[in-house]
């Protein structure tokens, strides 16, 4: 490339090609377009499938399958407690092996039973009654 000087200096504030270029030599509207100017960005990969696909999830989906909303199962804590892991985190969908849609409504489903009290925040230990410590 050319060195380009500043504009104080008698230089023009045209972007330097990447082809060198005599200062009487002139430039084509083309050269200054973007695609010209700069590297074209190798393309995109995608990124790895989470979950299966969804042909096989729609499938083996117990709410896709009996066209359930698993929001209106909130009160159940057993049924809550079943999506969470030990930690009491919810389970990912290649666990569950729920549709996309689905597994979002699950999550909506533990948040509010979250929130509502009726499962522990940090544990996936459940009462026999569903609320409050485990009592042996």
């Amino acid at each position: 490339m050319t060195s380009r000087l500043s504009f104080a200096q008698g230089g023009t504030c045209l972007p330097t090609s990447p082809v060198p270029r005599a200062d009487s030599q002139i430039i084509k509207p083309t050269e200054l377009s973007t695609t010209s100017l700069h590297a074209k960005r190798p393309p995109r990969v995608k990124t790895p499938l989470l979950g299966p696909r969804s042909s096989i999830a729609k499938a083996q989906d117990p709410f896709y399958i009996t066209r359930t909303n698993p929001i209106d199962h909130a009160l159940n804590p057993n049924f809550v407690l079943s999506f969470l892991n030990p930690l009491g985190r919810i389970k990912k969908r290649q666990e569950t092996g729920l549709t996309r849609r689905t597994q979002r409504k699950v999550d909506k489903m533990v948040k509010r039973a979250r929130g509502m009290g009726v499962i522990p925040i940090f544990t996936n230990v459940g009462s026999a009654d569903g609320m409050g410590k485990r009592r042996l």
